[in-house]
């Protein structure tokens, strides 16, 4: 048999035996961390039904108050007035505001006026249940005949809040064709109400159940049911797999043919013609193991790629980190905005959009290796503008950075205020055989646990965030250093720029030495 083809029969053996290997460990390590998913996907489904159900709850909560502080609701109830029926109780003002059920209660507890409709908006009579002053200041769910309620009740008052309760103020909505709404919300197959099921786990779907309290303590049993994700997922990398081993077959085989063909069975044919046909004078030329041995270019080239992915980490961990942080707070004013309609609220949020645009922009500079001068007054100025905070700035000082040194007094900032409840900060900055920038703030500052784990990556006071990590490694990169001191306050130092090189290449040890 020749070279060649033990070549590529062997290759082919091992290509076979790691693609069987790769397949059986995927299929065991990957069906575990599957059932993982699917267990935080279910949750995940449970905890957003759930919220659903309490928006709904809380919304007719809001609508009920406004009825039950109305004058004209505390004179109907102490002095029944069919005007007030009439002008009122009308069903468009059901059916308008979604409500199928209104009742109202004296002071003892009796029923003054009661009014329901079903779900398609009939008039009929209430159910039992809904007349029971056991209803009276209770809020929750409850299953009758069928359909889910979300209840609400609220004392009835003068407008003024002057005087006691003069009854209570039922109201009912019936949730069947929120329910409904919730399936495409949740994108879930279907949500059966009353509906006790196994929890269960296919290839082609998943079913969780869950229990809701209603308003009498006992459980409204419900059943999600959603699309298995995780098949489509083992079907594709099953794919890759096969795909790959395709790939590395074909690959041994191009290899046989370019490095065995032309680069060893060449080489010894040639040395075989030289010694059946040379003289004692006759010299060869050939190139030795070394120079096809390629391990130290590999380990270099490795060396480079680790390198730069160890970068590319770094930058989409700040990118991730401050740009979360951004969101965060965009999303809390927009919130705020939505109730108090302050366009204060909109121009913080358009500020935070811009910090975020300057954020990538930081990043994008990260990538660079050249280094320039900063002025730190000018930076915690630009900075401190994205801010709600007050920033006292004492001194100035050049020193030698990139675009990431407003990351890092952005992160400091943001510190302060998130994790130290802080309304003032100030920096000192001062210059000598190294510029020394002193920061702190009036917040409560780190415990002492804190302080033992201050700038290990992703800690904070609970236990999660990388922004005082990401601070360490851009201090890192600039040849600088930070300390804590007392309670809430950090030292930074950064060479003087006098005695620092322009690009990191050019530092001792890494090429040319020329200093500025």
């Amino acid at each position: 048999m020749k070279i060649r083809e033990r070549i590529l029969i062997t290759g082919t053996i091992i290509a076979l035996t790691l693609f069987l290997s790769l397949t059986y460990l995927t299929l065991i390590f990957e069906g575990d961390s599957a059932n993982k998913i699917i267990e935080e996907i279910a949750l995940q489904k449970e905890f957003a039904f759930k919220k659903l159900l309490e928006r709904e709850l809380l919304n007719l909560k809001r609508f009920c108050m406004d009825w039950a502080i109305w004058d004209d609701t505390y004179e109907f109830v102490r002095e029944f007035n069919e005007n007030y029926i009439t002008s009122n109780l009308l069903k468009d003002t059901f059916v308008n505001a979604k409500i199928n059920l209104m009742v109202f209660f004296d002071r003892e507890g009796k029923v003054v006026y009661v009014k329901f409709y079903d779900r398609n908006w009939n008039e009929k009579e209430p159910p039992e249940v809904f007349s029971t002053k056991e209803l009276m200041g209770k809020d929750g769910y409850l299953y009758q005949n069928g359909d889910v309620f979300v209840l609400t009740s609220s004392p009835i008052l003068k407008s003024d809040g002057s005087g006691e309760a003069n009854g209570f103020l039922l109201m009912g909505r019936i949730l069947n064709d929120e329910i409904a709404e919730f399936e495409k919300i949740l994108m879930l197959s279907k949500i059966k109400i009353n509906a006790k099921a196994e929890n269960l786990t296919k290839s082609d779907l998943i079913v969780r159940s869950l229990y809701v309290e209603d308003v009498f303590g006992k459980e409204i049993p419900f059943s999600l049911e959603m699309r298995n994700p995780i098949t489509e997922i083992l079907y594709t990398n099953f794919l890759l797999l096969l795909g790959g081993f395709l790939f590395v077959v074909f690959f041994i085989f191009v290899l046989s043919v370019l490095f065995v063909e032309k680069g060893l069975i060449s080489k010894l044919l040639k040395l075989e013609e030289f010694t059946r046909e040379a003289s004692s004078s006759d010299r060869i030329t050939l190139k030795g193991p070394k120079e096809i041995e390629s391990g130290k270019g590999i380990n270099d080239m490795l060396e480079r790629i680790s390198k730069a992915e160890e970068e590319l980490r770094f930058l989409l961990k700040v990118l991730r980190h401050d740009l979360m942080n951004v969101f965060t707070s965009v999303r809390g004013y927009l919130e705020l905005y939505k109730t108090e309609k302050d366009l204060k609220l909109l121009e913080r949020v358009e500020k935070y959009v811009d910090r975020g645009i300057n954020i990538i922009k930081v990043v994008k500079q990260l990538e660079k290796a050249e280094l320039g001068e900063f002025e730190i007054r000018k930076v915690i100025e630009e900075v401190k503008k994205a801010f709600p905070i007050e920033v006292e700035i004492s001194g100035d000082a050049k020193v030698l950075a990139d675009e990431g040194i407003y990351t890092i007094f952005g992160n400091l900032i943001d510190n302060a205020i998130k994790h130290g409840k802080a309304n003032k900060i100030y920096a000192e900055i001062k210059k000598g055989d190294q510029i020394v920038v002193k920061f702190w703030d009036n917040g409560t500052g780190f415990s002492e646990k804190a302080k033992e784990n201050l700038f290990k990556r992703e800690y904070n006071e609970k236990g999660s965030g990388m922004g005082l990590f990401i601070v360490k490694k851009l201090m890192e990169k600039y040849e600088g250093k930070l300390e804590f001191e007392g309670k809430n306050t950090l030292i930074l130092y950064f060479p003087d720029p006098d005695h620092r090189f322009t690009r990191l290449e050019d530092a001792p040890g890494k090429g040319k030495k020329e200093e500025t």
